[in-house]
């Protein structure tokens, strides 16, 4: 069953079910005079003027009907968009339709006051709106096509607090909030990386902000939770690491800075759990150098662990089997006599490079032998050089 076919069975299923949801037209009633409706509204008396409309609205709310209060106070908007109260009309038309649980239908009505009236009172309780109903679909409130509930979203999550981000970029209470939502949005899709970029963000853009901290410890804890995922490499360890010692050292006082600590404790702990199945492995293989050095990581990454201990035993045992000799890279030897001429030519220098040194000078360096010439002019074949004796193998 192809996309469009499901899409189109269930546009008609809902037409079907739902008939309640197709708009009604502007009606006229003899003795009654003009009315409106339009879709889930109920029939509005008209008034002479936008004051009396919003007492009508008011009044219609008080008694309780939601429905009809929302018409007249969509009425006030329609008739006379630059009264007075036109701005918090469409402001009790967003807020009573997110009563009557329209949320996203309320998120373009509040958007709506938004754009027409920046200017209102109610610009931040519109904004607070806004963020609310983000939320909502954040904490799984399922997105409703015909009024029938889907699948949660949280892609709507993110587009709705982009849009509360857009509209007050700089406000205390939510930008910064809002950012972090997106974040978690994104968290919660498994969208690490782009998660990572959205606490990184409220750290660049908001650093003084009461989520700066929040955020940086959240970096910490997803790159930690993509540590524990296969698809990614050990890095991210790492960067948990790093971003958990980043949190405490900027963050000291902060409630999860013991929280912080113990990730880094079991991070540690699988990093070395990680060294020391390596070093076990080239152990049983009786690799001892590649051992010790794995052996050795586990002790300087956690010396008071467990493994640590178990690392440090088995170092004394193949010391003690094997030689210490045995268990270290060792530099190639340098020839001695090279050795003592080079130390003592290195003095040399040291010592005529004093401003009152009053010796002779230091002998001329001999130049490099050159590469002899040809012999004939009809000798085009590359003239080999000299080769050096190979070293005998170990």
């Amino acid at each position: 069953m192809s996309r469009w076919f499901r899409f189109s069975l269930i546009l008609v299923i809902a037409c079907v079910s739902f008939p309640q949801k197709s708009p009604a037209p502007v009606v006229f009633r003899e003795g009654e005079g003009m009315t409106t409706t339009g879709v889930d509204e109920e029939p509005v008396e008209l008034k002479k003027n936008a004051a009396e409309q919003m007492k009508l609205a008011e009044a219609t709310e008080a008694e309780g009907n939601l429905k009809k209060a929302v018409s007249s106070y969509r009425v006030v908007v329609k008739r006379y968009p630059r009264s007075d109260v036109a701005a918090h009309a469409q402001f009790k038309v967003a807020q009573l339709t997110q009563q009557l649980g329209d949320a996203n239908r309320a998120f373009a009505e509040y958007q709506k006051m938004i754009t027409k009236y920046p200017k209102s009172t109610d610009f931040e309780a519109a904004i607070e709106g806004q963020f609310n109903i983000a939320k909502l679909y954040l904490d799984g409130k399922r997105l409703e096509l015909f009024g029938v509930p889907t699948l949660p979203s949280m892609v709507k999550a993110e587009e709705m607090f982009t849009t509360v981000i857009t509209n007050a970029p700089f406000s205390a209470k939510y930008a910064s909030a809002a950012q972090f939502d997106i974040g978690q949005a994104r968290e919660r899709q498994g969208d690490y990386k782009r998660a990572i970029e959205a606490y990184q963000k409220i750290i660049d853009d908001y650093p003084y902000s009461e989520m700066a901290d929040d955020a940086q410890y959240q970096i910490g804890y997803v790159y930690m939770k993509a540590s524990r995922e296969g698809e990614y490499d050990q890095s991210a360890s790492i960067k948990a690491r790093e971003a958990f010692e980043d949190f405490i050292y900027r963050y000291p006082n902060s409630e999860k800075v013991a929280q912080a600590k113990q990730n880094m404790a079991t991070l540690g702990a699988k990093q070395t759990d990680s060294a020391f199945n390596v070093a076990q492995f080239y152990d049983k293989q009786k690799n001892y150098k590649a051992a010790a050095i794995y052996y050795n990581e586990v002790i300087k990454t956690e010396p008071d662990s467990p493994n640590a201990k178990t690392s440090q035993e088995r170092l004394s045992a193949l010391k003690a089997q094997v030689g210490e000799d045995k268990l270290t890279f060792a530099a190639p030897a340098q020839n001695a006599s090279k050795a003592k001429l080079k130390q003592k030519m290195q003095a040399q220098v040291d010592t005529t490079s004093r401003p009152d040194f009053v010796g002779p000078a230091l002998p001329e360096e001999t130049p490099a032998p050159k590469t002899p010439m040809r012999t004939s002019p009809d000798d085009v074949a590359p003239v080999a050089a000299p080769v050096e004796p190979a070293l005998p193998t170990q």
